[in-house]
């Protein structure tokens, strides 16, 4: 028993094997394998080092690095001379996907390959996949640099491989929980995501999965295409409180909550449409760029630091854009009324409606006569404004074309006020 118990923990060189089981996960897979050494551990089970694998499949390549790839077998059956593997463990596995302009044809296993089949006394029957500490970048055309997923721990239960279907990802199925300690995009980063998969059909879809960002935590579920390049996928997204601060670089707002139902293909920004809200608590209006430059064309202060009301601001993504339906926010004494787009790249198109009283008012480019007839019986004055430029460097000038017609408006009102009181004061005729 001792001999035996000691047998156990020695390790033997198992490369016939090794290039057994490589050849069979080839022949599954349809990628080609490679590894710099095979070891056979009798408690452990079979370990490969340094495996190295390249595929292509619909709309893009693959290529990945593992580490160690850990076979967990069964024991017992190894006294009987068969290596039955249950469980795979991929340590520190490197996965590139990378976005081809053109399709290359697909390989297809060879007839009869399937999850469970045999070589050499080789038992194929994988239930279990632990991905420990894995990488994943994913390279769209154009992009200075990939999407990374960092830190991926995960364990896939109830696996099973539908033979016949291709490419493996689509015969693949099983559930499982993941965490992820980073994802790193071009301007932002998810971080500390943890949740639980289903994978079936070569699509994944996840329960709520929880993550905080720079500007505070989230949910959102996935469901995901996983079958070819570009990746599609639908997402529910909502973060609540988010520092809205650390979203617009100014001081001052209140804490926001953020609510968007969108589809996407690929991971940049310009491949994601959908609709949302943004819910901003009460606050002060900060010192921010925009703000700023609408002060100095109004010729007044006050505007910046003023407190406003807790507010909505339904929004649509679009082509890269954020489109404003129509965002209102009211101080004290001034309202504002936005709407518009600006581009998730910087430059924007904003028309403002800024509702202030009169008194004291300039602005600057409009004469005072103007303004004056634009006034209602309140004393109040509606200034349409049209915003350019990126939000660290905007362009804020008059809309003259909406100030021409508000002019033209309230003139002919003017005239009929002047006719109607002529008409009532005029004595009737004996």
């Amino acid at each position: 028993m001792l001999a035996l118990a000691a047998l156990s923990f020695v390790e033997f060189d198992a490369t016939r094997l090794g290039r057994a089981v490589l050849e069979q996960a080839g022949a599954v897979t349809g990628a080609k394998l490679g590894a710099r050494a095979f070891r056979l551990r009798p408690v452990t089970g079979l370990v490969l080092e340094d495996v190295e694998a390249s595929a292509s499949f619909t709309g893009g390549t693959a290529a990945v690095t593992i580490e160690r790839l850990v076979l967990d077998h069964r024991l017992r059956r190894l006294l009987v001379g068969e290596v039955a593997v249950d469980r795979l463990v991929l340590r520190r596995p490197r996965i590139r996907l990378t976005e081809t302009q053109a399709s290359r044809p697909v390989p297809k296993p060879p007839p009869g390959a399937s999850a469970a089949a045999s070589v050499a006394g080789l038992a194929l029957r994988v239930s279990r996949i632990d991905v420990q500490d894995g990488t994943i970048e994913l390279q769209a055309p154009g992009q200075p640099r990939p999407v990374v997923v960092k830190g991926l721990e995960l364990r896939l239960r109830d696996v099973a491989l539908e033979p016949g279907r291709t490419p493996m990802l689509s015969a693949l199925s099983g559930v499982g929980d993941v965490r992820v300690a980073e994802v790193a995009f071009a301007k932002s980063r998810a971080l500390d995501l943890r949740g639980s998969v289903r994978v079936g059909g070569g699509r994944l879809k996840t329960d709520t999965v929880r993550f905080r960002t720079d500007q505070g935590p989230f949910e959102a579920t996935l469901e995901a295409d996983l079958v070819r390049l570009p990746l599609t996928y639908a997402l529910s997204l909502h973060g609540d409180p988010l520092d809205m601060t650390a979203i617009t670089g100014a001081r001052g707002f209140g804490a926001g909550a953020l609510r968007l139902d969108a589809r996407g293909v690929g991971p940049e920004a310009e491949g994601l449409e959908g609709r949302g809200d943004l819910r901003l608590q009460a606050g002060t209006l900060p010192a921010a760029p925009v703000l700023r430059a609408v002060e100095q064309l109004l010729g007044r202060t006050g505007l910046i630091g003023a407190r406003y009301q807790a507010a909505d601001a339904p929004f649509r993504i679009e082509r890269g854009r954020v489109i404003l339906d129509g965002f209102k926010l009211q101080t004290d004494l001034v309202g504002m009324d936005a709407s518009g787009w600006a581009s998730l790249a910087g430059p924007m198109e904003l028309v403002l409606a800024i509702h202030t009283p009169r008194q004291g008012l300039t602005v600057r480019g409009v004469g005072s006569e103007a303004l004056d007839v634009l006034t209602d019986e309140q004393g109040r004055v509606v200034v349409p404004l049209k915003v350019t430029g990126t939000p660290e460097a905007p362009k804020v000038a008059p809309d003259m074309a909406a100030l021409g017609a508000q002019a033209r408006r309230a003139g002919a009102r003017t005239l009929i006020e002047k006719g109607l009181s002529g008409l009532l004061r005029r004595k009737p005729q004996e």
